[in-house]
């Protein structure tokens, strides 16, 4: 009997997945004087040992799907101190590597013997015993140095000690990231040669070495670039200080540094886009007002106002600004700009205010605005002067109709008899934005021909409109001679005849909004989406619109792909896909807009040479900037690579399957034959039809794709006939009532081994001669849809009353109990009025 220092007999907690190959070792153990429990699982056995102390754990390394032994080693260690001998059937270098780094007392090869166990054990309690005896030394200075090295590397700033000569001492984990290197290739090297850009290593290595020398005391704050791996440069703003030991004498510089380059980055851009709105802002040929809202949208700050704002307005920027609106133009109000600017700043959406007349004692003048919100809160009021149209209202009817309107053009067109319109007259600019005189526009169509498709509906609205006797307005795009997009903003008014009163064709205006709508788009955009980081993502990106064309794609995609941007964008995302692929795109685009989302969709995507690339796909449904549209946002992965991998490890595993298959049947036939020969001395049916179960799942698994799953319904018919079909003495019938269920492959082992038992049991003790014999197994699911449900019956003999599977001495109740609750299921025994075995397992 091995004792402790009380007299008690060493405790071991056994870690180990298998049952069959725990019970052993468990009972060679017990027999050499130590107590022994067992946990089956890395998490049991950490919840085992916050609530219990144990003298030595014996792991084992690989426990199945859950945690595995070195992680549950390295977890008990993190709240405990007990010594842990490591197990396992693998000597592969790799396998060992996991233990290392860990504290371990052994590394033991599962099938070594005995002796080599026992004599492993002994040699670690006496590793353990004097390890504690010399730990009461150095734990304190352990425990100092590791809260030092602790406050290093939680810190979110480069922390470092560089010596006098230059050399780095001491890093922590977040300058080893910022580097790029790890800490043991930091420490030793000189800072000044290795991170400090040439044009400035000579100029901070001389101040370091004055600083030293002199002991001058460091600038409370700077910034300066640094030189990190791949030649990356960081700007770090620094705080430093000079370290002396107790003598007085400069043990080096320690230093603080923040890595503000991104911040940098984003000021610069910031600046940018400033001085890019200003730049747009100042040479608008149209006058325009910043205002700021104040006293919760009961009046509005001016903040700037551009040169042509103050020719028109006749006033100066500097006697208006910081002044409120209702003060500098008090009119305002009145004339409706004031409440377009409250509805505006409300709703975050742009608005135009029609041209009419503003009038106070300092100005009069017919205005149209064009009101939209900036992200930073501001609004901006774009208005231009239409005085001189108003002047020329008295003119003949055609110029009347201009002087009402400002325009690029201004046109005249007659409603000819089929309800087309017939150009008139037009002034203006028309041929150089369209590329079209508008005498040679019918000819290829009419205006229809010149309106975006997109559009074309919206534009026969407003000419219904206009047709019926109302004014009306409305801005659409047209496509040029030159095949370029221009969006234009129409406004017309019917044409009546002066005797019969009808409407005989179309008056309007029109202005060449382009500028100006990229220019607000630009601004609406300016904080969120300006200079969009996914320029540089890693993962390609793409956007479809509603009929699955690509109207965007990051250089990812192109890199990714092969292609150009102008060999992609406009075209079809089916273009670029596999047949097979293509038509699910087809079926179930519809289904993605509808959803909003989409989660590892796997496509075959064509790359430019020809070859096929597999992609998972994942994204989401928007709107398009200007909210009229959804288009799609999604990112995908090239997985060829891995796909790849996955068949080969397939045909890998079915291969595998098939040899373990072959060796189990040749140890299952080694057994038959010295069961023969032991001729009823000794029993080993059922460890064949153990093993035989376990080389059933392989076969099945050789035979199908699936390597991780089982039919459980296929795998016990064939279970259950593999163990009656033999039999001579009874004619048995059996019934297995299962459904089709796929079920895990180390359950389904599991599974199989507890039926066999039950099976081979029957053949053993329950059929009577002359009786009608039958084995059945009928399977059910709870209420609850929690648990599967195996009733196992057979006929004959009735189960013994003295003998209960909770208490069962005997090794077959004792296996199938462990297994159950290996599966963490549960089992009952009715033993009337026929022996019934009823196995509750998880689903």
């Amino acid at each position: 009997m091995l004792e402790g220092e009380k007299g008690l007999s060493k405790k071991i907690l056994l870690v180990e997945d298998e049952v069959l190959i725990a019970m052993n070792e468990s009972m060679l153990l017990e027999e050499h004087g130590y107590s022994v429990y067992i946990e089956h699982t890395g998490e049991d056995a950490v919840n085992r040992l916050k609530k219990e102390s144990f003298d030595l754990i014996l792991m084992d390394i690989d426990l199945g799907s859950g945690m595995d032994g070195t992680e549950a080693a390295k977890n008990i260690l993190s709240f405990c101190e007990v010594p842990v001998v490591f197990l396992s059937s693998h000597t592969e270098p790799e396998i060992v590597e996991k233990t290392e780094g860990i504290t371990s007392y052994g590394y033991i090869v599962k099938n070594s013997g005995s002796t080599v166990l026992l004599a492993s054990i002994k040699m670690a309690f006496r590793l353990y015993d004097a390890r504690k005896s010399q730990e009461s030394s150095e734990k304190i200075l352990i425990w100092e140095r590791n809260r030092f090295k602790q406050y290093l590397n939680i810190a979110e700033v480069m922390l470092l000690l560089i010596g006098p000569e230059g050399n780095i001492k001491t890093i922590n984990a977040k300058g080893c990231k910022i580097l790029g290197y790890d800490e043991k290739d930091l420490v030793g090297l000189n800072w000044f040669d290795n991170f400090i850009p040439s044009d400035k290593k000579s100029e901070l290595k001389n101040a370091f070495d004055k600083i030293v020398r002199d002991k001058v005391n460091f600038d409370e704050y700077y910034e300066n670039w640094i030189k990190c791996k791949n030649n990356r440069h960081r700007l770090i703003a620094w705080h430093n200080s000079l370290l002396e030991d107790e003598t007085g004498e400069v043990i080096g510089v320690f230093c603080s540094g923040e890595d503000i380059t991104a911040t940098k980055e984003h000021e610069n851009a910031l600046n940018t886009s400033r001085n890019d709105f200003y730049q747009l802002f100042y040479g608008l040929k149209d006058g325009a007002v910043i205002y700021r809202p104040t006293d919760d949208l009961e009046n509005f700050i001016i903040e700037d106002m551009n040169d042509s704002g103050q020719k028109i307005a006749g006033i100066c920027r500097e006697d208006v600004i910081g002044k409120l609106i209702l003060d500098v133009f008090p009119d305002s109000r009145n004339m409706g700009l004031f409440p377009i600017l409250q509805e505006v700043a409300v709703t975050g959406e742009t608005r135009i205010l029609p041209f009419r007349n503003y009038k106070d004692d300092k100005l009069d003048d017919w205005l149209e605005n064009y009101v939209f919100p900036l992200p930073s809160g501001l609004i901006v009021a774009i208005f231009s002067d239409q005085k001189t149209l108003i002047e020329l209202r008295n003119n003949e009817s055609k110029l009347r109709i201009i002087n009402e309107l400002s325009s690029d053009y201004s046109y005249c067109n007659a409603l000819r008899s089929d309800g087309s319109l017939e150009p008139v007259w037009h002034i203006g600019s028309f041929d150089s934005i369209t590329g079209y005189p508008p005498e040679e526009l019918y000819e290829i169509g009419g205006w229809r021909s010149l309106i975006h498709p997109e559009d074309l509906e919206e534009a026969g609205e407003y000419i219904k409109k206009l047709l019926s006797g109302e004014k009306a307005s409305f801005t659409a795009r047209i496509i040029t001679q030159s095949g370029d997009n221009r969006w234009i903003q129409d406004h017309g008014m019917p044409w009546y005849d002066e005797v019969t009163g009808k409407v005989i064709g179309t008056y309007g205006f029109a202005r060449d909004i382009t500028e100006k709508k990229a220019a607000q788009d630009e601004l609406e955009k300016k904080e969120l989406k300006y200079r969009m980081l996914y320029l540089n993502a890693p993962l390609p990106y793409q956007s479809l619109d509603n009929s699955g064309n690509l109207i965007d794609v990051n250089p990812a995609w192109l890199n990714t792909l092969g292609y150009k941007r102008s060999e992609v964008i406009g075209h079809n995302f089916t273009d670029f896909m596999h047949q097979d692929s293509k038509s699910h795109f087809i079926k179930y685009f519809p289904e993605y807009k509808a959803n909003g989302n989409v989660n590892d969709v796997q496509y075959m995507i064509k790359h430019k040479d020809g070859s096929y690339r597999e992609m998972s796909f994942e994204g989401c449904i928007g709107d398009n900037s200007e909210g009229t549209n959804i288009q799609t946002y999604c990112v995908f992965k090239d997985i060829t690579e891995q796909k790849m991998a996955e068949r080969e490890n397939e045909l890998l595993m079915r291969e595998l399957n098939h040899r373990v298959k072959n060796n189990l049947l040749m140890v299952s036939s080694l057994i038959k034959l010295k069961n023969i020969e032991l001729d009823g001395t000794a029993d080993l049916s059922d460890l064949i039809g153990q093993i035989d179960a376990i080389a059933l799942i392989h076969k099945y698994l050789e035979q199908n794709n699936n390597i991780s799953q089982v039919n459980i319904k296929t795998y016990i018919e064939q279970l259950v006939e593999s163990v009656f079909t033999a039999v001579k003495q009874f004619e048995i019938k059996t019934l297995v009532d299962i459904k089709n269920i796929e079920m895990n492959t180390r359950i389904a082992v599991i599974l199989g081994i507890i039926i066999n038992e039950i099976a081979t049991n029957a053949l053993k003790y329950g059929f009577k001669e002359g009786d009608e014999s039958f084995f059945s197994i009928k399977q059910t699911r709870e209420a609850n849809k929690k648990h599967i449900v195996f009733s196992i019956s057979n006929s004959g003999n009735e189960f013994p009353d003295d003998v209960e599977i909770e208490n069962s001495k005997g090794l077959g109740l004792k296996l199938i109990r462990s297994l159950v609750t290996q599966l963490n299921g549960a089992v009952k025994l009715k033993k009337k009025p026929k022996t019934t075995f009823i196995l509750k397992i998880p689903v």
